[in-house]
């Protein structure tokens, strides 16, 4: 006897991420997983309770699934307390941006907090100080990321209640320092990953009201998974609210399916104390951890990404980048989160951290079995700039190239001038990759850059920024089919969860969305219009109807 469907959705424009092509017919859903995709056998699935969704020839599409998420700092970008500087073109004018966010309703635990400001699109292109912050705030503590996520720019007052000064921070490198020895309000990676989990936080209520909120908007771009990655490799640092998350869960109002990453170290005791609040991210599971993070190197307009030969621009002989930690230690603690269960993703920025990321993986892969292996997946963020036989190594040792298009068109010029002609060449190379069979996924490193995935769909079909100009490197652009799918499956197997999520098929999980867009029809300036008509998480309707 057919199980009757609680819901069928209906279109004649169906892509299931199978085939490149829609089909006609209709999805039959009961609870939470899909019975039947297609049109043949469709009606004997209607029953008396059974609601029909007709969406005519709107498109249908597996939920999208955003590998890279950091949702702290996304949720407070995302609340309308905190100033925007991706616009502002000079140091005068993010100063006068943060200004307007002066009030009290505004400050996160006392404090001014923004994000993204970038020297080097500046007309100047020097790093700001804190004295032009002191003029416009001598009392309030101000705290500005870069676009990054890897520097901040603070006043006096925040160093007076951080307690910096130029005697206790003297043989520190990440402080800035004038000639005189004072400091100039530019504190780099190491100190900032510390500093950005002690200033960012609020108390559990306040986060989960803003993640519900920021969850709001995901859904209305027809997101429905997301991967929430460990934002510092600090102890006891990685900005994942897990408390606040299993707050949200409990009551019901967790419209999203989140796979935790938290910071790997040879300490699993935050790990674990994760996993005992959340559960592990299979199955039907809304919520849970799926895996850990790991930082290898910095990034490539600090000249902190570590590259396997010197920056174009270098400032010294061997000004090359380094590794963050030694790879015996990586390939350590990688060995030990795979035995466990865990699937790992590396922060691999640089072209050498990627080489040195794949000899990790190659030499564990060596130590486990395949019951082991099947269990877990390894990936490598970011991957910014990669050797061309690494490309051929990450198919081999299927390692997830787990990359974010808008990256690519932050700063073209910028990359040009660090890296050099040739190397831009295999900078972000999607063709490459699915030219050899090596498997990609997508995602937005959000808050660097909005979560809207259609803008990150129309950074990797057209290699050209949201704002126009010309396209970059356009020989390594992919198709909206395969940006879709790296989007959906492949984000999937990040987590390794595509047994379940990533595709429409009979037996997979009800996550999908409608659009109000043909994506695979309509060009791609059409892309920077689009929005999902109707959300689905688990079987249920989330946003739209």
């Amino acid at each position: 006897m057919i199980c009757k469907a609680d819901i069928i959705i209906k279109s004649s424009q169906i892509w299931t991420g199978n085939i490149d092509e829609t089909i006609y017919g209709g999805i039959a859903i009961k609870k939470n997983r899909i019975l039947y995709v297609g049109f043949q056998d469709l009606d004997k699935y209607v029953g008396s309770n059974t609601k029909i969704l007709d969406y005519g020839d709107q498109l249908v599409i597996p939920g999208i699934h955003d590998g890279h998420v950091h949702m702290l700092m996304t949720a407070l970008m995302n609340s309308g307390k905190c100033p925007s500087l991706y616009d502002a073109k000079s140091e005068k004018e993010c100063v006068d941006i943060v200004k307007r966010y002066d009030k009290p309703q505004n400050l996160i635990g006392g404090w001014i907090i923004g994000m993204g400001w970038y020297q080097l699109l500046w007309d100047n292109k020097k790093l700001p100080t804190k004295k032009s912050l002191d003029n416009a705030f001598p009392d309030t503590p101000v705290f500005l990321m870069d676009s990054n996520a890897h520097t901040t720019w603070v006043n006096s007052e925040a160093l007076r209640r951080l307690n910096f000064t130029p005697q206790n921070t003297k043989d520190n490198i990440d402080f800035g320092k004038f000639e005189n020895g004072e400091l100039t309000g530019i504190i780099g990676e190491a100190s900032f990953m510390k500093l950005s989990s002690q200033i960012m936080t609020a108390d559990e209520k306040t986060t989960s009201k803003l993640f519900i909120d920021t969850i709001k908007r995901m859904n209305s771009f027809g997101i429905t998974q997301i991967d929430d990655v460990a934002g510092s490799a600090v102890p006891d640092s990685d900005q994942i609210a897990d408390q606040s998350w299993k707050q949200i869960y409990s009551e019901n109002k967790l419209n999203i399916r989140v796979n935790l990453f938290p910071t790997l170290l040879d300490d699993f005791s935050r790990i674990h104390q994760i996993e005992n609040n959340c559960g592990r991210a299979t199955g039907d599971s809304m919520i849970g951890i799926a895996g850990v993070k790991s930082f290898f190197d910095g990034v490539s307009s600090m000249h902190t990404a570590y590259l396997s030969e010197p920056y174009s621009d270098a400032q010294s002989p061997d000004d090359r980048g380094h590794l963050t930690i030694k790879p015996d230690v990586m390939q350590r603690r990688v060995l030990k989160a795979a035995k466990e269960g865990y699937c790992v993703k590396i922060h691999a920025i640089g072209d050498g951290a990627v080489t040195e990321a794949l000899n990790v993986y190659e030499n564990v892969e060596k130590e486990l079995d395949n019951k082991v292996l099947s269990k877990v997946q390894f990936n490598i963020e970011h991957l910014e700039n990669i050797e061309e036989k690494d490309i051929e190594r990450l198919r081999d040792l299927n390692v997830i190239a787990s990359v974010q298009p808008a990256h690519a068109l932050i700063d073209p010029a910028g990359e040009e001038k660090d890296l050099g002609e040739k190397r831009t060449k295999m900078m972000w190379p999607f063709r490459h990759y699915l030219a050899r069979g090596t498997k990609i996924a997508f995602g937005t490193d959000s808050p660097v850059v909005d979560f809207n995935p259609f803008e990150n769909l129309y950074n990797a079909v057209t290699r050209k920024s949201i704002n126009g100009g010309k396209p970059w490197e356009s020989q390594n652009s992919i198709n909206i089919q395969e940006a879709l799918r790296a989007y959906t499956l492949g984000s999937a197997r990040c987590s390794n969860r595509q047994k379940d999520l990533g595709t429409i098929e009979n037996g997979k999980l009800a996550d999908i969305a409608v659009l109000n867009c043909n994506i695979l029809k309509s060009s791609p300036e059409d892309f920077l219009k689009t929005n999902a008509v109707m959300t689905m998480v688990n079987g249920k309707i989330v946003y739209g109807g």
